[in-house]
């Protein structure tokens, strides 16, 4: 720390650096706007003491300059990361309001594979983009890159005809990889995808959860959404360099967001017929809405 609590100067932060020798800090951004050293895990709930922040840097996320390979190809999870929900769950919930008996197929989809399913709910059910819950600072900073001329990829488990909508709705994207009726691309085999494509180490990944370990090790740069202590140890190496793009607090319209609210007001219209009309308490014509 500094003497009487002040903030730290960059003079300051450069002797702390120094001292505590190479790659033992990683300079970032944080999504609140502090400049932050962090250790080699950008975690702060794994050593707290040794977090310190400088000066507001007037930024929400970090930019390339920050990184060692700025320009290799940046790779994006969907579900849970670019977006706050499930493109799986969410595919399930709208096939139960518009087509309630169709869910008696899942049984005989998922005992044809998890891929299967997914891409029969996509054939069935079609999610609507522009109001998908996103997080907006992993948005943010991706619209931050592809603006810098850096190839942007979005590499999902979610189903190919999903993925490409919103990939088209956000117009950032070089290359979709998804799931297609019978790869599940998760894990694994989506470790092997991206590899394949742009060689061990030669891309960025930004995953949330512990099924993309694989994704994260076969990474230059690993980036969480969601750090834990449990993903630091898993990818503790000295090797890895591994950077926190969590969240910043929400706020209530943040909140407002998240549960779409918009859409709530948009169903209370529904019944303005059947109340201006005083038959509001017929329930078979409710069940017709």
């Amino acid at each position: 720390g500094t003497p009487n609590g002040a903030a730290p100067t960059d003079k300051h932060l450069a002797k702390k650096w120094s001292s505590l020798g190479p790659r033992a800090y990683s300079l970032c951004v944080a999504p609140s706007g502090v400049r932050i050293l962090r250790d080699r895990h950008g975690i702060k709930m794994t050593r707290p003491r040794r977090i310190i922040q400088a000066e507001t840097a007037g930024k929400d996320c970090p930019t390339s300059s920050f990184f060692s390979n700025p320009h290799k190809p940046l790779c994006v999870d969907l579900d849970g990361t670019l977006l706050s929900t499930d493109v799986l769950w969410e595919s399930l919930m709208l096939l139960l309001k518009t087509k309630p008996l169709t869910l008696l197929l899942i049984p005989i989809w998922l005992w044809k594979g998890k891929a299967y399913l997914k891409q029969q709910l996509a054939l069935h059910v079609q999610l609507a983009p522009p109001i998908l819950p996103y997080h907006q600072h992993v948005l943010n900073f991706l619209r931050k890159e592809h603006a810098s001329g850096r190839p942007i990829i979005l590499a999902t488990a979610s189903d190919q005809l999903v993925a490409q909508s919103i990939a088209q709705y956000l117009g950032i994207f070089s290359r979709v990889f998804a799931s297609d009726g019978q790869v599940n691309l998760s894990g694994v085999r989506k470790a092997r995808a991206l590899e394949s494509c742009f060689g061990t180490q030669g891309f960025h990944y930004i995953g949330d959860a512990v099924v993309d370990l694989p994704v994260w090790k076969a990474a230059d740069i690993a980036m969480l959404t969601k750090p834990s202590s449990r993903l630091a140890r898993a990818l503790d190496s000295p090797s890895k360099e591994v950077w926190s793009l969590s969240a910043p607090a929400p706020t209530v319209r943040d909140v407002g967001r998240a549960m779409r609210l918009h859409q709530w007001a948009k169903n209370i219209l529904l019944f303005v017929p059947l109340v201006m009309a005083h038959k509001i308490s017929q329930i078979g014509l409710l069940g017709q809405l």
